[in-house]
């Protein structure tokens, strides 16, 4: 009677678990560039590590931006998009951080490790965001000139999603990464 009981018991808590993770959502998109001028990967480490210069490039591709807002790594965002004919108002608070890491970047390459925080926008934002990470990773191709590859994941909860608006997010998710990996690129080259 206990092996049942026992079974039962874990097949209930693997339900559980299931069921609590199985709205979990992972979008991983992928971008590249390369950037030349005297001091590249000097420039580029100063845009990464103080990313206000580059956060005031920034314009969200998609969207209309009626306010923004960026102190050193803090940014506020009041962007309007139309969906489906419909206008939808989104206010997004948060900062950005990121780090010198060699982890997940090849030996040969500099890699820099950022994070975005969304919490300060409420539970409107964060109960859809959980996390949004970015890894840059550049190599030396040229003297003065450098080729950089991104790999960015968002992860957010998917049960306030149905699959229309889950193909448009992951398409607005992407366009933001290409357009920051321009404003970044910009910012490292005005250095």
């Amino acid at each position: 009677m206990s092996k049942i009981y026992n079974g039962m018991a874990f097949l209930i808590a693997m339900m559980f678990i299931f069921n609590a993770y199985s709205y979990d959502h992972v979008i991983v998109t992928q971008t590249a560039f390369s950037a030349s001028g005297v001091s590249i990967e000097k420039n580029l480490e100063d845009t990464l590590l103080n990313p206000e210069g580059f956060l005031k490039r920034f314009n969200p591709a998609g969207v209309e931006v009626t306010k923004k807002v960026i102190k050193g790594n803090d940014f506020e965002f009041v962007v309007v998009k139309r969906i489906i004919g419909i206008s939808k108002t989104f206010h997004l608070l948060g900062s950005i951080r990121f780090e010198r890491t060699q982890a997940n970047c090849p030996a040969n390459q500099v890699g820099y490790l950022g994070q975005i925080d969304f919490t300060p926008s409420g539970p409107y934002v964060t109960n859809t965001i959980e996390n949004f990470t970015l890894l840059f990773c550049g190599s030396s191709i040229a003297q003065n000139k450098m080729s950089i590859k991104s790999t960015n994941t968002l992860f957010y909860l998917g049960d306030k999603f149905g699959s229309l608006l889950e193909k448009f997010s992951k398409s607005l998710i992407t366009e933001q990464v290409d357009t920051l990996s321009i404003a970044i690129k910009n910012e490292a080259l005005s250095l």
